[in-house]
């Protein structure tokens, strides 16, 4: 089974239970976040010589979503940090996605870097050596930064959807909060539609006592599963 994400219910050191979402889920709402994404709304100012450019990057942007990600495919690992407890890893994922488009490819590399000042100079040094990228260039942040909030937007819906505890995290400038009806409410809100359902797809993969201290088994388990499928629907919208 191709993972998003992994839950280890009811704990990380008691594990019965790997919940997964599967990663054909995550993609497409990561995606689907994309395709709403309004660079007018995500953004207090915007220099007007580039504000009639976001159209130009848009299929970018939503081709940068639908595959950011692939790379999990191969990288999916279950270890034990150093408190013992159970963690899973997809490091390195960024970097195993090629694209024959320069701009997709260097966002997806740079999904969980919008913040590094150095890496998005470098990709926009690059992209200026690109004479049918020059002029796009400068757009490469703002896009960086929309791909990787549309991922951990996606993220906390997942959590919400899915953890037997949900939190009420903040990340970044976006705060993200479970309201009475079930709809979860993000803050600012940064999209073009004023309400977004996702469908969280995921799998239960019961753990045995005897599996459950080894990581390379529990690793091998999740790799190898085909359990029955499960959704959830979750509902974005503004918080007023």
């Amino acid at each position: 089974m191709d993972t998003g994400r992994v839950f280890f219910l009811p704990t990380s050191k008691q594990v019965t239970v790997i919940r997964a979402v599967t990663l054909e889920s995550h993609l497409a709402n990561v995606t689907r976040l994309a395709q709403a994404w309004q660079p007018d709304k995500a953004f207090l100012q915007v220099p007007s010589h580039l504000q009639t450019l976001f159209e130009q990057t848009r299929q970018k942007l939503i081709r940068a979503a639908e595959r950011h990600d692939e790379g999990k495919r191969h990288r999916f690992r279950i270890e034990r940090n150093g408190s013992g407890e159970l963690v899973y890893s997809y490091r390195g994922h960024r970097f195993d996605v090629t694209d024959p488009d320069l701009y997709v490819e260097l966002l997806i590399r740079l999904h969980h870097q919008a913040y590094s000042v150095s890496d998005i100079n470098d990709a926009i040094a690059r992209l200026r050596l690109e004479p049918n990228l020059r002029h796009l260039a400068e757009l490469f942040p703002f896009d960086a930064y929309a791909l990787q909030m549309c991922d951990q937007i996606t993220a906390e819906v997942e959590i919400y959807a899915l953890d037997k505890d949900p939190r009420k995290p903040e990340f970044m400038e976006f705060k993200t909060e479970k309201r009475a009806d079930g709809k979860i409410t993000v803050e600012p809100y940064p999209f073009r539609d004023n309400q977004i359902a996702l469908t969280v797809t995921y799998a239960d993969i019961s753990v045995s006592a005897e599996t459950a201290g080894d990581t390379t088994e529990l690793t091998k388990q999740v790799k190898e599963a085909t359990p029955s499928l499960q959704s959830k629907e979750v509902i974005l919208c503004p918080s007023a």
